[in-house]
């Protein structure tokens, strides 16, 4: 998205912005909106620590990837 930086997950929020966390083993994606994020996690959490707490729901692995996408 440009060059804005995202660091925590408020970010999404601000930037109006999706999420898109893909795993890290198999590739299975999934994409969430700001609140959605703020909601699971409660507060400013970095974008590296909460990508791995996602579980993946096709491989059961922990860690993914998070990416910003425009809100369509």
């Amino acid at each position: 998205m440009g060059s804005r930086r995202f660091e925590t997950i408020y970010d999404f929020t601000r930037n109006d912005a999706v999420a898109c966390v893909r795993c890290s083993v198999c590739g299975h994606e999934r994409r969430f909106d700001g609140m959605e994020l703020v909601y699971l996690f409660g507060g400013p959490v970095p974008l590296q620590r909460a990508g791995k707490r996602f579980k993946c729901m096709g491989c059961g692995s922990r860690g993914a990837k998070i990416a910003a996408l425009p809100k369509a």
